[in-house]
């Protein structure tokens, strides 16, 4: 049996934001089924297909290509957890949002609401 390759949190950032870029949220599964990547959902699954309706739906309500920016709130507590926050060109707000923290040994990845 052949052995799963071993990402960077770089790596999975990347294939994170491309797979939102481009509206391909399905290129995100095999980072999202890592052991070392967790998230707040009941399962990888349930996260998978919240992303995909995220990603769905900013296709539909975004004007031109969506752009990433990572923003630290200073308000959190949290000073290691940030946001990747995907904008497009006319909206004042995030088309797309997901909360990320990265240790040694793991990578925490949640699709917010809002």
């Amino acid at each position: 049996m052949k052995k799963p390759r071993n990402y960077t949190a770089i790596e999975i950032k990347e294939a994170l934001i491309g797979s939102c870029i481009e509206y391909k949220p399905k290129d995100f599964i095999p980072f999202l089924l890592l052991q070392n990547v967790i998230t707040e959902f009941p399962n990888k699954m349930r996260c998978y297909r919240y992303l995909k309706m995220l990603v769905n739906c900013a296709q539909n309500s975004s004007v031109g290509p969506l752009r990433p920016k990572i923003e630290q709130k200073e308000w959190l507590e949290d000073k290691d957890l940030y946001t990747i926050n995907f904008y497009d060109s006319v909206h004042k707000y995030t088309r797309i949002s997901i909360q990320w923290k990265e240790s040694s040994e793991t990578i925490f990845i949640n699709p917010m609401p809002f």
